[in-house]
């Protein structure tokens, strides 16, 4: 079942630490370093798949994996921006 989540990561901040976000992507478990947009485990609509994408209301994270590699992927992905850029990272809905 896909599951997604907006985190709370604005175009700005992506924009000023996009190196960072880079390099805190390609070193997540399943990245896809020949994807022609940041993917993990698979592309879009395979089986199984992690994506992001940068939308106004914030970073759209969307993947079809079981629920404990879910959890897990967007807990370490969340800390990991957290550190890169300073602020906390997390739902945009909280």
């Amino acid at each position: 079942m896909e599951k997604s989540i907006t985190l709370n990561l604005t175009f700005e901040l992506i924009h000023q630490n996009a190196e960072r976000i880079m390099e805190i992507y390609s070193g997540l478990d399943g990245w896809l370093s020949d994807s022609q947009y940041p993917a993990w485990y698979g592309q879009y609509g395979d089986e199984n798949y992690i994506v992001v994408s940068s939308e106004p209301s914030g970073l759209v994270v969307t993947g079809n994996v079981g629920n404990q590699l879910w959890l897990g992927w967007v807990t370490v992905l969340c800390s990991k921006l957290t550190l890169a850029v300073g602020q906390p990272i997390h739902d945009a809905e909280m």
